[in-house]
Formats: structure tokens, C-alpha cells, sequence
């Protein structure tokens, strides 16, 4: 094998030269195409083959890898190559990891509760919280605005600490019956919302960085040892309605969608009909459950989602379900391309005006691409299933239990999420809604969306 000659440093740079002549070049003859100036094409593949050729007769392995570069950069890439590269991605844990490292902290107010709540955190949270505690780092796009509404919050103590003692309070039953924690703590004091309370539930800031649910609680709890960050969301969920209800009436006004006629309807649910679903698992001591694989028999041990690690969840799948909206704005930029590049009755100034709004579609491609891992489809299943499972067969390794779900059988997958979802703690949203008379009567069923906004028409 002959040996590769030392390039001088006038080489070098004739290279470099030449590289980003020929990469403008070939940007130049797609322009050419798109703008139907196909006459123009040959003398731009004439300077595009002369550029190659200085090229390799200075170094002509740096001009096969220049080609080969450029070449994959203009590629259209189809799904299943993209889904291929994506398929041995981090685990959860690791992802969460790099958004920590991405976009820093956000949910100060959590951290300013932390020591009033230690010694209930220390009986009943889990052990991996810290790896959890990244729901506080997630930036999404809400940052300065949070950190602000948190800084003004945290001015005032007795948002988080000193508890009239007059104040009016109802023994709140948990739909867990306590059995999702260390300390089987089945009820919880919950006062009712005061006049000051409405400052909070009328600041737009708070809804936005979703911190409003958990302000209330920390404020409404009275039971201070109780911390609210380790709560299921289930249990979280029937503290909110009792909220709702008690403040503003049981009436609670919402807007369905007829499955029938795909027509709105606008009605009202009685939150006092509501219902806690049923719940008869123990929970071992530190507030784990236990489920046998149908099919490969493992044995896997899990828990109930907290609030905060459901609202994890959401923001690490936002993250992901941008790099679903990068890919498919991309075949969408690809598909104007080669439209452009057929097309023969175009005027010079409408291909102008085509061209200028897919070159704006790109540049914004190209910044999604910049703030995601760029897969194609969202991993909500398996990021959910790792956040619920503690240990597989004993083992709580998590880059095990991560390398466990990605490849656990699909019907094991399939029985083990039903298993949950049939056992969830929580209120039955499940509403009857009668249909008017003027859309043929009649009735059908539907779950009531219950989040962060349930006191935002009121606000």
C-alpha cells in the first residue's frame, strides 16, 4: 500500500477552497432545478466535475469523502432508516440526563418546600426520586417566566409554611387507601380555598409552567409532613376535584365532542357524582406492587406514577414529538422540492414566492432538528413503562430494566399496561352526556379531561 503523501499547507487550503466550491456548486444546481432553469444545469455539473477533478489531484481520498458527505446530507432518508438508528437510543434515564444537561432548571418553588416536607419525603418517596427530580430541569420554553412567578411566590412564606390554625378543613380519603406509599397514609386535612387563594388560581404564569395544581396543594394540605411531590397523580386528582367542588360549585362546565355527529355539545357534569374507581392491591412496604409476565413469567415489581413524574413524562414526550414534527416537516420541504423540480407552468415569480416559504420551512426544520434526537416516532410506551417499573426479576438496575422493556414481548407489554390502567387509583371520569334533542337524542359516554385549567374559567 503506497504511502499518502503529507499535504503542504497550500494544499490544505486549496482543499478547503475547492470543498466549499463545489458544496456551493451543488447547492446552486438545486436551485437551478427548482427554478425550471434546466438549460442552466449542464454548465453547472461542467464547473461541478472540473471543481472535483483540482480536487483529486491534490488529495483523492478527501474528494470521494467530500462527495460522500454532501451526498448524505441532501439525502432524503426514509422512515425506516431513521426508526433503525433510533432503535438503540438512550435509556429513560439517560435522556432525562441529557435535557438536564440541555436546558437547566425550572419548578423553583419545589425546591423552596423541600425541607418543610423532609420528613414525610423520607418515608414514603422512592429511592430512585433523584433520577425523577429532573422534571424540575425540563425547560419548556416557559423558563424565565416560571423563575419569575416562582421568585415573587417564595416572598411570601405563608404560600408554603405557616397554616392558620382557624382555618376550615375536610379529611380527604386517598383512592390509593395509602397503599402506594411506605407510611399507609390513607387520608390527608385539605382546607378550602380562600379569597387569597384566588390570587393564585387568576395568575396566567402559573398555568403556563404547569406549577399552579402543586402551589395549592403545598398551600392546602395542612398536614405539613405529607409531601406533595411524592403523591400519585390518582390521589392528587380527587384532592383537585374536592377543591373544585367545595370552592365553586359542583357544577362543572365543559365542551364534548358528539362521536356520532362530530358536532360540539356544550353540558354540565356533577362533580359530587364522581366516584373513586376501585382499588384492591396492597402495596409491599415501600408502596410497590408486584405482576407476573404472562408470557416469559418475569417477575416484574412497580409503582403508581406520582403527579410530578406524569408531568415528566409529558415534557420529555413534547421533547420526542418535536422530532416527529422535524422528520415530517422535512418530507414535506422534499415533496415542494420535487414538485418545483417537475413542474413546467409555474411563472418565474410564483416559483419565487414557493421557493422563498419552503427556504423559511427549512431553516425552521433545521432548528427543530438542532433541540431533538430527530426520531420519528414517540416513545411514550416505553419511557411510561420505565418510569413505573422499579426491579425485573429482583434486579433494579436501570440501564437493565431499560434494555428489558425495549425488548419485553409485545403481549407481555400489552398485559402488563392493561394491568395498570385496569388497577389505577384515582376518580372514575367517565361522564354520561345526553345528547339534545336536535341532534336525534340519546346519550353516550366520555371521560372528562381533568388538568391544571379546572379552575382557569373561573380565573
Amino acid at each position: 500500500m503506497a504511502k499518502k503523501r503529507k499535504l503542504s499547507d497550500n494544499d490544505q487550503k486549496q482543499l478547503l477552497l475547492l470543498k466549499a466550491t463545489y458544496q456551493m456548486h451543488v447547492r446552486t444546481r438545486e436551485d437551478v432545478l427548482l427554478r425550471g432553469k434546466t438549460d442552466s444545469v449542464e454548465r453547472v455539473d461542467l464547473i461541478i466535475k472540473d471543481t472535483l477533478a483540482q480536487m483529486s489531484k491534490i488529495d483523492p481520498e478527501f474528494t470521494q469523502k467530500c462527495v460522500a458527505e454532501t451526498a448524505e446530507k441532501s439525502k432524503n432518508k426514509d422512515l425506516m432508516s431513521v426508526i433503525n438508528q433510533t432503535d438503540n437510543s438512550d435509556s429513560l434515564f439517560a435522556a432525562l440526563s441529557k435535557l438536564d444537561e440541555e436546558e437547566g432548571r425550572i419548578d423553583k418553588e419545589i425546591e423552596a418546600s423541600k425541607e418543610d416536607t423532609q420528613a414525610f419525603y423520607d418515608q414514603i418517596s422512592d429511592p430512585t426520586y433523584d433520577l425523577y427530580s429532573l422534571a424540575e430541569k425540563v425547560d419548556d420554553s416557559f423558563e424565565q417566566k416560571v423563575e419569575l412567578a416562582s421568585d415573587e411566590l417564595k416572598t411570601d412564606e405563608t404560600i408554603y409554611n405557616n397554616v392558620d390554625p382557624s382555618a376550615q378543613y375536610d379529611l380527604i380519603p386517598l383512592p390509593s387507601k395509602g397503599e402506594c406509599y411506605k407510611f399507609k397514609i390513607d387520608k390527608v386535612p385539605v382546607g378550602y380555598l380562600t379569597a387569597a387563594d384566588e390570587n393564585l388560581i387568576t395568575s396566567p404564569n402559573l398555568y403556563e409552567s404547569g406549577s399552579i395544581s402543586n402551589i395549592l396543594l403545598k398551600k392546602k394540605i395542612l398536614n405539613k409532613n405529607v409531601d406533595v411531590d411524592s403523591l400519585i397523580a390518582g390521589d392528587v386528582d380527587a384532592i383537585m376535584v374536592f377543591l373544585r367542588g367545595t370552592s365553586y360549585g359542583n357544577d362543572f362546565p365543559i365542551v364534548v365532542t358528539d362521536p356520532r355527529s362530530g358536532k360540539k355539545i356544550e353540558t354540565t357534569v356533577d362533580l359530587s357524582k364522581l366516584h373513586y374507581k376501585p382499588f384492591t392491591l396492597k402495596g409491599d412496604e415501600n408502596g410497590y406492587f408486584e405482576y407476573v409476565l404472562p408470557r416469559t413469567k418475569q417477575v416484574v415489581k412497580f409503582k403508581f406514577l406520582t403527579k410530578k413524574e406524569e408531568k415528566l413524562l409529558q415534557k420529555l414526550n413534547k421533547k420526542e414529538n418535536e422530532g416527529i414534527a422535524s422528520f415530517e416537516l422535512n418530507e414535506a420541504i422534499e415533496k415542494i422540492k420535487n414538485a418545483l423540480q417537475a413542474d413546467k407552468t409555474l411563472s418565474d415569480a410564483n416559483r419565487s414566492v414557493i421557493i422563498d416559504a419552503n427556504t423559511k420551512l427549512q431553516k425552521w426544520a433545521e432548528n427543530l432538528n438542532s433541540n431533538t434526537n430527530k426520531s420519528p416516532y414517540t416513545k411514550t410506551i416505553t419511557n411510561t413503562m420505565e418510569m413505573q417499573i422499579v426491579s425485573i426479576n429482583g434486579n433494579s438496575d436501570k440501564n437493565f430494566i431499560h434494555q428489558a422493556v425495549m425488548n419485553m414481548p409485545a403481549s407481555d407489554s400489552l398485559a402488563f399496561r392493561r394491568y395498570i390502567y385496569d388497577n389505577q387509583p384515582g376518580v372514575d371520569f367517565e361522564i354520561e352526556v345526553k345528547r339534545p334533542e336536535s341532534m336525534g337524542g340519546g346519550s353516550f359516554t366520555c371521560f372528562l379531561e381533568w388538568d391544571d385549567y379546572v379552575f382557569w374559567h373561573i380565573a
